[in-house]
């Protein structure tokens, strides 16, 4: 399990290459990051390494942010998810938001103290589903441990 100590793993999607080369010049120090100009990279990324938080910019050409937070969470449900954007679309916002795509949002431009505190609040996220996961497994695993001692006392 990752612990809260070790250096978040970040992807940053944004079809902007000034945007991520600003972002990882702003957190190289404070994250281990990832960029990618469009989700084929992110997801070619994503299949090879752990990302804990993934962020992508909502408008982009081909896949839209809303749609790959959509896939994310099919494929990898532990990780937490922030969506950027310049333009807020209070519909697309409110959905993702509902519909458990997102942890939270920035708008551009992002204030990088507010963006960072934002960013390690949804690794602590990513943290606490895995530790939920593991406590549930195991629960499982005691309930189906009771239920064969019970099977065996019934069928004597």
């Amino acid at each position: 399990m990752n612990s809260i100590n070790e250096k978040p793993t970040v992807i940053y999607i944004d079809d902007e290459q000034n945007n991520l080369i600003a972002f990882e010049a702003a957190f190289r120090r404070d994250f281990k990051i990832f960029t990618a100009i469009n989700a084929a990279t992110d997801l070619t990324i994503l299949s090879t390494c752990e990302v804990h938080v993934l962020i992508t910019d909502q408008r982009m050409p081909g896949v839209p942010g809303i749609q790959l937070l959509e896939e994310a969470v099919k494929r990898f449900p532990s990780q937490s998810r922030i969506l950027v954007t310049a333009y807020p679309d209070k519909e697309v916002l409110a959905y993702a938001v509902q519909n458990g795509h997102i942890f939270d949002y920035v708008l551009k431009p992002w204030r990088y103290e507010d963006f960072k505190g934002m960013i390690f609040d949804a690794y602590k996220e990513h943290l606490e589903k895995i530790q939920t996961a593991m406590m549930l497994k195991e629960r499982e695993e005691d309930i189906r441990k009771l239920d064969e001692k019970i099977r065996s006392i019934t069928t004597l």
